[in-house]
Parts: structure tokens; sequence; C-alpha cells
């Protein structure tokens, strides 16, 4: 039994039990987490306190019958069944320990596959936007060199029409008056 389960048993609160077990010093059996763990002789115990408190008798006065022996270093060693659950715990905590690293080594093996493909599929996009630069730099190649013979051809055809005599393109103009009329 616990600390609680005694408490309600005797009618009274669990600090009351705990104030009886340090100021009595009894010893009671410890679970290796530090908490009571009490005997059936413990509880005849504890309700032979109650008794005499009713009684009238003051917890400093108190007679305690005692028959047992101290059981506080006894309970420092885990019984077979206790090193059993124990051993069980350990290994049900290693075991999800285990599953818990396979798991996020799974979920870090995704991610890396994740940005894998993303890094795949910018390199594809940055392929083919160097294609367009390219071509479009052929593109501007090809026209600045349209340019310059067209800008050529405009200065020759400007040499052409300077060296026309003066009558000739009178007459020229007199001949579209002419064709517009």
């Amino acid at each position: 039994m616990n600390t609680n389960e005694v408490s309600k048993l005797l009618g009274v609160s669990p600090k009351t039990v705990l104030r009886w077990i340090t100021q009595l010093s009894l010893e009671i059996e410890r679970t290796p987490l530090k908490h009571y763990r009490f005997s059936e002789e413990d509880v005849a115990l504890l309700q032979q306190v109650q008794e005499q408190l009713k009684n009238g008798t003051p917890l400093q006065n108190m007679k305690i019958h005692e028959k047992k022996v101290r059981k506080a270093k006894a309970a420092n060693k885990p019984s077979k069944d206790e090193s059993k659950m124990y051993d069980k715990l350990v290994e049900r905590i290693e075991h999800l320990e285990r599953k818990l690293s396979t798991k996020a080594d799974d979920v870090v093996s995704y991610q890396i596959l994740q940005h894998r493909n993303e890094i795949e599929e910018l390199q594809s996009v940055v392929c083919e936007l160097t294609q367009q630069i390219e071509t479009l730099q052929t593109k501007l190649e090809v026209a600045s060199q349209a340019d310059c013979f067209l800008a050529f051809d405009e200065a020759a055809s400007t040499e052409k029409s300077k060296k026309k005599p003066f009558f000739s393109t009178l007459f020229r103009s007199s001949k579209k008056e002419a064709q517009t009329n």
C-alpha cells in the first residue's frame, strides 16, 4: 500500500501519516523512488498509533510495540519481480529510443530527397534560362549587324541623293505634284 491508501484507510491526511512516521522514527519500507510502501504490519502499527492518540497519549510519550526488524536496508535491494519489471522497462525504453532514432533518420532522408529533387528542378530551369539568354544574344548580334548594314545603306543613299543635279530634284518634285493632282 502507498501513503494515500493508508491515509484513506485510517481516515487521516497523507501528511499526518508522514508526520507520524518521522516523529516516531518508524522504519517503513521504501521503493526505489523513495516512496513509502506499507505492509499489513505497518498499517496495524499505524492503527495502534491512532488508537493511542484517541486515548489522549501525546505523540512524544507514545510506546510502540514493533515486532519487525528494520526493513529500510532490505528495501534498497529490489525484489526479483521489481528487477524484472525494471529490466523490461529499460529494454522497452531502449527499444523506443531505437525506433525514435530510426524515425528521425527516415525523416532526414526524406527531407534530403526532397531537397535533391528541388535542386534538380532548379538546375533544369537554370539550363533553360541559359539557352534562352544565348538565343537572345545571338538574335541581338544579328540585329546589331543588320542595323550596321542599314546605317551604311542609309549613309550611301544620302550620298547618292547629294550628287544629283539641282534640276533633277526640281523636276522630280514637279512630277510628284503632277501625279497627285
